[in-house]
């Protein structure tokens, strides 16, 4: 059997849209920490000069609300969905569509470090990778069991977290936390007055840290793929136009219950950073408030992006060279404000101006790129890596 990689004529181009629109989440929600100490709030429990101000934190409170926790939450879903379509299509080009799959998150571990090392310390690629290999666990579990397991892990760490909230809530007094015992993360140090090497160490020290940190991250990655693999085993992603209706109230309901939860975080994250107590209830963004929007997210651009397919031809480049847009974001961000002397120095109101204008040129780019070539730079490095063969990358 041949080991190809999947065709334009074999894409589903409205996930390629939805997969282009989260990564502009995904830039929406980096840019505070390429432009700033972002990493500070959360060691310091207070919020650096550039989010101050009445402006900012109103920006900042709408980012935490409608971008934090949803899109990343988004695109792993995607990436379980993905995994699914990938091994589906891989039985009929290979006998051991495993190894193949395997080989396929041993290239993205591979980028992902390099990205994290030399690039950027804020990489989601290489926890996607590592965690990615589990999949091949949950492939040939029923659907409603992936599901099941999905929604246990998240009412357990919900759970968990009101109950951590309530322990520091009640032990504050006692705990007597100190600002003598708050350090900065020495980003700010390293993005202005730092040189190269300075970079390098740092993002290698924050890479050993969030490998450290994987295992508290497993059950949250693995309950978001699973979701996309659920999707995936269901063939929702197939008729998308035959369950309309369906989607209606998937994207209603999950609205509903998400968005509260959401508002409820990000005023916290805004305008209540200083309460160690409060902020631990910020995690449940992640675990109920963000995988809810996500779901919202994903069933409503699907609605858009089939109802009006003229505008896959805008944003399904983009998400067909997501891996390379993911990685030209970190390049051109971290030039931007290391290299530039920026860090820390444009008010948070600003970002997000900054973040659609770099994504503009994106989508312009990605447009003229895949009327030329079939596969983005790196998502081209990727897959004659795990086809081990050489494939035409020019269109013909």
């Amino acid at each position: 059997m041949t080991h190809q990689p999947t065709m334009l004529n074999e894409r589903v181009h409205e996930l390629d849209s939805i997969r282009g629109v989260a990564i502009f989440g995904i830039l929406l929600m980096n840019i505070m920490s390429f432009a700033g100490p972002f990493l500070d709030i959360a060691s310091l429990f207070s919020l650096p000069e550039m989010f101050q101000g009445k402006a900012n934190q109103f920006t900042l409170f709408l980012i935490n609300t409608f971008v934090t926790a949803n899109f990343y939450t988004l695109f792993s879903i995607l990436f379980g969905l993905g995994f699914y379509i990938f091994l589906d299509r891989a039985k009929d080009k290979t006998s051991a569509p495993n190894r193949l799959f395997s080989r396929r998150m041993t290239g993205l571990l591979i980028i992902g470090l390099l990205h994290a090392i030399f690039i950027w310390y804020g990489d989601i690629l290489v926890s996607y990778a590592l965690i990615g290999f589990l999949l091949m666990l949950f492939v040939k579990v029923p659907p409603k069991w992936n599901l099941g397991i999905a929604i246990t892990i998240s009412v357990l760490m919900t759970g968990f977290i009101v109950l951590l909230y309530w322990v520091m809530y009640k032990t504050q007094d006692l705990l007597m936390f100190s600002e003598t015992y708050l350090e900065p993360s020495g980003i700010m140090e390293v993005a202005t007055n730092g040189n190269y090497l300075d970079i390098l160490k740092f993002n290698s020290e924050y890479t050993l840290i969030a490998l450290v940190g994987l295992f508290f991250m497993l059950p949250l990655v693995l309950m978001m793929f699973l979701i996309g693999l659920y999707i995936g085993q269901k063939g929702y992603y197939k008729r998308i136009g035959e369950i309309r209706p369906f989607l209606v109230k998937v994207a209603l309901v999950s609205l509903i219950l998400g968005l509260p939860i959401k508002l409820f975080t990000a005023y916290i994250q805004s305008y209540r950073v200083d309460d160690m107590a409060l902020m631990t209830l910020v995690s449940i963004s992640n675990t109920i408030g963000g995988p809810l929007m996500a779901i919202f997210y994903l069933s409503a651009f699907a609605l858009l992006f089939n109802s009006f397919k003229s505008l896959n031809k805008f944003f399904a480049p983009v998400g067909r060279m997501a891996l390379t847009n993911y990685v030209m974001q970190s390049v051109v961000m971290v030039t931007l404000f290391y290299g530039f002397n920026l860090f820390g120095k444009i008010d948070m109101v600003y970002l997000p101006l900054i973040a659609i204008i770099f994504f503009i040129v994106q989508v312009i780019f990605s447009r003229w790129y895949m009327k030329r070539y079939r596969f983005g730079p790196l998502e081209y490095l990727w897959r004659r890596f795990t086809y081990k063969t050489k494939i035409s990358i020019k269109r013909t």
